[in-house]
């Protein structure tokens, strides 16, 4: 299973079907005495820091895969690294034996070991809590309300607003245009490229994060906007 920036192309009507599914592969993959993956490559070093110790979408939702894959950002510098969770009863490799697409090298581990040791010194998890309520907040009470048709789903300092309810691609591309062109680089993502991607530094500023939040409200109303005009024309 990959639960990991995929599930935010689910529009919410669909979310409680994955989470069924999820319950049901592990009954399935049990009664076969079959171990169960989480991919978490993307998203395990942002959630983690947001005080999940096992953080993936899945765990948090309480499913409990056997093996976890990590990957990308862990190095905490961007260097290629590679590391893979398992239960203990599971590990029946001896040393050098498990092979992974990056595994690592020199830089990237002592990096990681900074970025751990950064992440304890200045308290990166209470930062990213406070952060996260910000988005969560904010999110819900500047951007919901902007059309009844937004979707908002997000963990920790990863979030998506789904748009795709009242607007098609071009609708979002020009959202992150107007972004572009106030300063606030975004992403899109999910089902026809209309789930507007939030995930920003964990180390970002309260006062970035916030001027970068006004930014994708102002581009949403200017988009929303232009196309209920455009409907009053055609009708």
């Amino acid at each position: 299973m990959k639960p990991t920036l995929s599930q935010f192309r689910w529009r919410m009507k669909r979310v409680s079907i994955f989470e069924k599914l999820e319950s049901n592969v592990r009954s399935y993959c049990s009664s076969f005495a079959a171990g169960t993956i989480s991919c978490s490559l993307p998203t395990r070093f942002k959630s983690a820091a947001a005080g999940q110790a096992n953080s993936s979408p899945s765990n948090v939702r309480g499913f409990e895969p056997d093996l976890i894959t990590l990957s990308k950002s862990i190095s905490g510098y961007g260097l290629p690294m590679y590391l893979l969770l398992l239960k203990p009863e599971l590990d029946l490799w001896t040393p050098g034996e498990h092979n992974g697409t990056f595994r690592g090298n020199q830089p990237a581990f002592v990096a990681a070991k900074a970025a751990l040791e950064f992440r304890d010194r200045a308290a990166l998890e209470a930062q990213v809590k406070q952060k996260e309520e910000f988005v969560r907040s904010f999110l819900d009470k500047e951007i919901k309300p902007l059309h009844p048709s937004i979707a908002i789903r997000g963990l920790g300092l990863i979030w998506g607003i789904d748009v795709s309810g009242f607007t098609y691609e071009a609708g979002a591309k020009r959202m992150t245009e107007i972004s572009f062109e106030n300063g606030l680089i975004i992403e899109r993502a999910g089902r026809g490229d209309c789930v507007l991607k939030i995930m920003p530094p964990l180390t970002v500023s309260m006062e970035h994060l916030a001027a970068g939040c006004d930014i994708i409200k102002s581009s949403m109303q200017q988009v929303i906007s232009q196309e209920t005009q455009d409907l009053l024309v055609t009708t």
